[in-house]
């Protein structure tokens, strides 16, 4: 009976202690967040703005192009003996168009230049033809630069140029003839002499970095 008498004064004390400690925990709760309602509530606010850069290339319907080709069997298919014609090999037009995020508008600046590598036939040159003014800016868009080509001839030996420069934070618009329009022609440079059959590739680059 004593035994009996023990165990159940120790499973209460355990029941009790166990209930104190409890309330102990919720009151410490409660005290340490510190966390009171009032008439006033204050949200933190963070923006993240990264710096960006980026460039596109499409034509006229507003769908990107990686690919340019120039055959001259369209040319000579109705050539007249005595004749040749690089007037009539000119390309679609091509709008380039980009966003720039710089770090401080007062003074970073960024850049485009174009680059030829690559291939040529002798006696041509691949010229590179810019409208002076932006397609269809969107108002407000910001700093879009400075053109400063109006035409370049790529070449063996020509091969690097700064298109636009002074650029801020802009965007040009994207879609269908938005930004800066080109195209592409060739024109005679040298003897004829020089001019042979053949298949030439080439690549031109359009980069934008920080001046």
């Amino acid at each position: 009976m004593k035994k009996a008498t023990l165990f159940s004064t120790l499973f209460l004390a355990a029941i009790l202690f166990s209930a104190q400690a409890q309330r102990a925990d919720v009151t410490s709760f409660s005290t340490t967040a510190n966390d009171y309602d009032s008439n006033v509530e204050v949200l933190n606010v963070e923006m993240v703005v990264p710096e960006v850069i980026v460039i596109d290339l499409e034509d006229g319907t507003g769908q990107e192009i990686n690919q340019l080709q120039f055959d001259f069997r369209k040319m000579t298919a109705e050539l007249e003996a005595g004749q040749i014609n690089f007037d009539e090999i000119v390309s679609d037009p091509i709008y380039l168009q980009y966003t720039s995020i710089v770090t401080d508008n007062t003074s970073d600046r960024n850049k485009i230049d174009v680059s030829f590598a690559g291939n040529i036939p002798a006696g041509v040159d691949l010229v590179l033809n810019v409208d002076p003014s932006f397609q269809n800016a969107p108002s407000n868009n910001g700093t879009p630069g400075t053109i400063r080509l109006s035409s370049m001839a790529f070449n063996a030996t020509n091969t690097t140029a700064t298109l636009v420069d002074d650029i801020a934070s802009v965007f040009t618009g994207s879609g269908a003839q938005n930004g800066i329009l080109m195209n592409y022609s060739l024109q005679q440079n040298g003897s004829f002499t020089d001019f042979e059959a053949g298949t030439y590739n080439s690549t031109i680059t359009y980069t934008m970095t920080n001046m």
